[in-house]
């Protein structure tokens, strides 16, 4: 029987395990054979499409951070449910390792199996991503 309460908690869990660089809790959401989708843009740039299995999937979610350790907050516009999957409207406010600040806007879209992701699709603006990453700090003119 499918619980959407539940797989909504576990959806909010596995952000906030992501925020706080919780391996062990953002492991434990995930199947050991779920499948990530990251946005088409992501593996232009390099990033594998899918990424299969929790160790694969844990690399992209809590490998090194490219965000200042304690600096990221999400808030949480839409958190639905249909069935197995769960789509969450979120934004991620943080500091790049660089110091430069970061705002973005994700649709993630999970499908569970035994309350655990089986698979899990990012929608995000990319480019904006990946420019903010790649920014100096201000005041930084190298």
């Amino acid at each position: 029987m499918i619980d959407a309460t539940t797989n909504k908690d576990i959806a909010i869990k596995l952000l906030s395990g992501i925020a706080e660089r919780d391996r062990s809790t953002v492991a434990s959401c995930l199947a050991g054979d779920v499948v990530w989708w990251v946005p088409q843009s992501a593996a232009a740039l390099g990033l594998d499409r899918p990424l299969v299995g929790r160790e694969a999937t844990l690399g992209l979610l809590c490998g090194e951070s490219r965000y200042e350790v304690g600096s990221m907050q999400w808030t949480h516009h839409h958190v639905l449910a249909d069935d197995d999957t769960v789509a969450v409207h979120a934004s991620l406010r943080a500091r790049t390792k660089a110091g430069v600040s970061y705002e973005n806007h994700y649709v993630m879209i999970y499908r569970f199996q035994d309350d655990q992701i089986i698979e899990g699709w990012e929608h995000t603006d990319t480019a904006y991503a990946f420019g903010r990453m790649a920014a100096s700090a201000p005041g930084d003119d190298s």
